[in-house]
């Protein structure tokens, strides 16, 4: 990346805040190679919401498929880690 400034709807740290936590969450198993039918098992919700989700995360980060979108992701942590107290106590 070197120091060329770059567009926000490039910079996968700035899309990753864009995307809400269920998005994030499908971005992780997609990142793993799943299935759309195997997030929405895990997930426990229908295939249809994870393709809501995918959809709405294409847009959101201005990609425009899954192969995009994680590649995008791909080595970097989407899903926030828990948060802590004043102490970094989980």
């Amino acid at each position: 990346m070197g120091s060329i400034e770059r567009p926000c709807h490039d910079c996968p740290l700035t899309n990753i805040g864009q995307l809400s936590p269920r998005q994030r969450e499908v971005v992780e198993h997609l990142i793993k190679g799943l299935s759309n039918k195997e997030i929405a098992k895990l997930m426990s919700v229908a295939e249809g919401t994870v393709k809501m989700w995918l959809h709405t995360a294409y847009t959101k980060t201005g990609t425009k498929n899954r192969t995009a979108l994680a590649m995008m992701f791909s080595g970097k942590t989407v899903v926030p880690p828990p948060p802590t107290d004043k102490y970094g106590i989980t």
